[in-house]
């Protein structure tokens, strides 16, 4: 009986052993898994600066387009100097053959 009860203290030291192993492992694996989780924070903080710029970039574009548009319906208003200048020959030649004065 006094073997049998050695052989399980035995059994049960080494059951004891293996799990204090495998608990040993776990906590490296956590350790492991909190530098991760760390890693994936400083990323996704990262990409909300990313976002940030992004939107002001998209913002800024934005201004510049409508900006551009306005530059754009302004030239389209205004005459080109060469069409003056036709505009102005043709002006002077009516003036001479209906006897004005010209300027």
């Amino acid at each position: 009986m006094e073997n049998n009860k050695q052989e399980f203290e035995n059994l049960a030291s080494m059951i004891k052993q293996g799990f204090d192993a495998v608990d040993a492992r776990f906590e490296q694996v956590d350790k492991r898994f909190k530098q991760v989780d760390k890693k994936f924070d400083q990323i996704d903080q990262r990409f909300d600066n990313i976002d940030k710029r992004f939107l002001k970039m998209e913002t800024s574009l934005a201004f510049l387009e409508e900006g551009q548009e306005e530059i754009k319906s302004r030239l389209n208003n205004v005459a080109y100097r060469h069409e003056l200048q036709n505009l102005d020959k043709r002006v002077i030649k009516i003036e001479k053959k209906l006897g004005l004065e010209t300027t």
